[in-house]
């Protein structure tokens, strides 16, 4: 789209501070220096004696750095940015995801030489974060602190979804939001429906972080007719609770098998061998989406999100890309059913659906709200 794009970040693998890799005419990738105490949390030691005191070493940072490992790398941050805008002072800043305090420590340099050209894009919650613990409560009120000071400071924000929005939104803001996306060049249309993909799902992602709890939930409440089986191939990690539920299950109809990891490059021939997809969401998180509601309609699967409510319900029922079944709202649920829901699906919405949510759209949404803000 003609723009040139500057990203900072630290160095891993074969890289060392201060290699700039120039990915393309338009995209620049700068190592920045790490502070030495980040190494700790990326080296792995052989002996064990060096394992207990690295070990040691991260639980005292933990202490110091209690919110992410962002909270070290400020002067280092500081170095890049304002080198970067020397060479190109008109460019625009965007720190995104998690760590958090990647988005706090920009507002901050930015704030100190007065440019107000900046963004801070979010992707996940920040303080109200229930998976995020601290051990002490004078430290939840420092992460309290540094978010509010972050977004009352911050006037252009992006948010991944409504909710998030919703539930971090300051007054007087420049905000929109920009949903989550998929990677997969196109839709994949016409899928045959061979005997040995006939009412299988996948699962891809991490089955843990209340989504094995939910999902428990579901298949104590599933009714299935003898001529019937739920059948699900799951690829990712799985919590011990889960995979504890599966070995002491007692029902027959129910055909948990995990699956080694696959590869990235690997979805797009291996989904065909399935008719739907599973997308599980916490009811910890109604106001966050799994990117699998993106990506199983681009792979041409009708999606059967199992969950407590929020977001997620309103993505699929308005765009009508596969059934959405609340555990908090219904007593039990009904496998023919939901397979006749499933069926019901028409490939041309999963498709509809699949092109808005590209990145080469989201990227469009990106560059319209740069134009229009600055």
């Amino acid at each position: 789209m003609g723009n040139t794009v500057h990203v900072i970040t630290v160095p891993r693998a074969n890289y060392k501070p201060g290699d700039i890799i120039n990915v393309s005419d338009n995209l620049k990738l700068y190592y920045s220096n790490s502070d030495k105490y980040y190494k700790l949390f990326e080296s792995q030691p052989k002996k064990l004696l060096s394992q207990i005191i690295v070990y040691g070493l991260q639980k005292v940072g933990s202490f110091i750095w209690y919110d992410d490992n962002a909270q070290y790398w400020f002067n280092h941050l500081r170095k890049s940015i304002l080198s970067i805008l020397y060479k190109y002072p008109e460019s625009i800043i965007i720190a995104t995801g998690s760590p958090f305090q990647a988005c706090y420590q920009t507002m901050k340099v930015c704030e100190e030489i007065n440019y107000k050209k900046y963004i801070l894009d979010f992707q996940d919650p920040w303080s109200i974060d229930p998976y995020r613990t601290y051990p002490f409560n004078w430290m939840k009120k420092n992460v309290d602190r540094f978010e509010s000071k972050t977004l009352l400071k911050s006037k252009n924000n992006i948010y991944v979804t409504t909710g998030l929005k919703n539930r971090m939104e300051r007054l007087n803001q420049n905000s929109i939001v920009i949903e989550n996306g998929h990677d997969f060049i196109e839709p994949i249309k016409n899928k045959k429906n061979t005997p040995d993909k006939k009412n299988k799902f996948i699962y891809l992602g991490t089955l843990a972080n209340g989504r094995d709890i939910i999902f428990i939930n579901f298949l104590n409440k599933i009714i299935i007719e003898k001529n019937l089986i739920f059948d699900l191939d799951v690829f990712g990690r799985c919590s011990r609770l889960f995979t504890n539920w599966v070995r002491n299950s007692k029902n027959i109809n129910i055909n948990i098998s995990f699956k080694d990891p696959i590869q990235r490059n690997e979805i797009s021939f291996i989904s065909q061998k399935y008719k739907y997809g599973l997308q599980l969401n916490s009811e910890d998180y109604p106001y966050l989406v799994s990117t699998k509601v993106y990506e199983y309609p681009a792979l041409g699967l009708p999606v059967l999100s199992v969950n407590g409510g929020g977001e997620v319900e309103k993505i699929i029922k308005k765009n009508k890309i596969g059934i959405s079944l609340n555990t908090k709202k219904t007593k039990d649920f009904n496998l023919k059913n939901i397979f006749f829901e499933l069926d019901s699906t028409k490939m041309d919405d999963l498709n509809d659906f699949s092109i808005e949510c590209s990145w080469l759209s989201r990227a469009h949404q990106i560059n319209s709200y740069l134009i229009d803000t600055f």
